[in-house]
């Protein structure tokens, strides 16, 4: 307690270096000036303490910093000096604060500065208005950071898919394969869509035009596969479609047929629901050598005969 009471005293009359480490053993009834720490924007680690002077002025105060902090610089309010630094307090003279009136000080730390000097607060400001006799200070701050904004909303979502084809094997006898080149369109601002592509087992269809299921059938890999996209862009890429056949595909058998690979086309943004957007399919036909038909096939999946142009 003594060495308390003479904490501004010995900066002055003796010229002590007289650290605040029993600062927190000292109380007072009323507090005669006001302490704000707040951070320096643009710069790390880096904060004010605003001294306010209450109903005395103030020539002389200490800070001591929350527990755990270590100041590494100082400046001192114009026209102060320096009484002692340490790695967690400093003090200054001649601050010369008429009631009412402020002054500032800016402090550098290794690191953040606990909001309001931690929970419970463990710093502490002592003042004088002579530098004899040390009074207390309400001391706050830095104010708690505020929280991060929250992330932007995700309001993506998949507003088409669409596909064409390409033939990759149409000639072996017991499989098939075959590429579909998908593209998905996403609006919204943040996030990505989904899609699903379901390619079904081929049919058979007659030059009358009815359905007959055959014995050829896509990889129960490949039958679901889901595309996805980012928001405001258009989204492509390549799937690959296997699948085998017991006999229908058979040279002799496939001979002067027609063969329909349908592909349903969903939006899935959500898990475990689609909407349906488009279907799609391919047609293989076979000349009656059981050769691919180039002219006549729509091996691309635009709706129309190749021409040849596919191959």
């Amino acid at each position: 307690m003594a060495r308390m009471r003479l904490l501004f005293a010995g900066f002055v009359l003796a010229g002590l270096l007289v650290t605040p480490s029993s600062w927190s053993g000292r109380t007072a009834p009323i507090a005669n000036a006001t302490g704000v720490i707040a951070a320096v924007a643009g710069s790390e680690n880096t904060y004010t303490l605003t001294l306010t002077a209450a109903d005395l002025p103030i020539d002389c105060m200490g800070f001591q910093a929350a527990t755990g902090v270590t100041i590494i610089g100082v400046t001192a309010p114009p026209g102060a000096r320096s009484t002692f630094l340490t790695s967690n307090a400093f003090g200054f003279r001649d601050l010369k604060i008429p009631p009412g009136g402020k002054a500032a000080s800016t402090f550098k730390t290794t690191g953040p500065y606990p909001a309001n000097g931690g929970s419970p607060a463990t710093h502490l400001l002592r003042v004088s208005p002579d530098c004899i006799k040390d009074l207390p200070g309400d001391l706050s701050g830095p104010a708690s950071a505020p929280p991060p904004p929250p992330p932007p909303a995700k309001d993506c979502k998949c507003s088409n898919v669409t596909i064409t084809t390409s033939p990759v094997n149409f000639i072996n006898e017991v499989s098939f394969a075959f590429d579909v080149n998908w593209t998905i369109t996403c609006t919204g601002t943040n996030g990505t869509c989904r899609g699903e592509i379901v390619s079904r087992d081929p049919v058979r269809v007659t030059p009358a035009g009815f359905a007959f299921d055959t014995d050829v059938s896509v990889s129960k890999k490949k039958r679901t596969l889901a595309c996805a996209g980012r928001c405001g862009r258009l989204s492509k890429g390549t799937f690959f479609i296997t699948g085998t056949a017991k006999q229908d595909l058979k040279r002799k058998i496939r001979a002067g047929r027609k063969y329909l690979y349908k592909l349903d086309l969903f939006c899935a943004d959500t898990a475990g629901t689609r909407t349906q957007v488009g279907t799609a399919s391919m047609t293989v036909i076979y000349d009656t050598k059981g050769t691919v038909d180039g002219k006549a096939s729509d091996l691309n999946g635009n709706g129309k005969p190749d021409l040849g142009k596919n191959k």
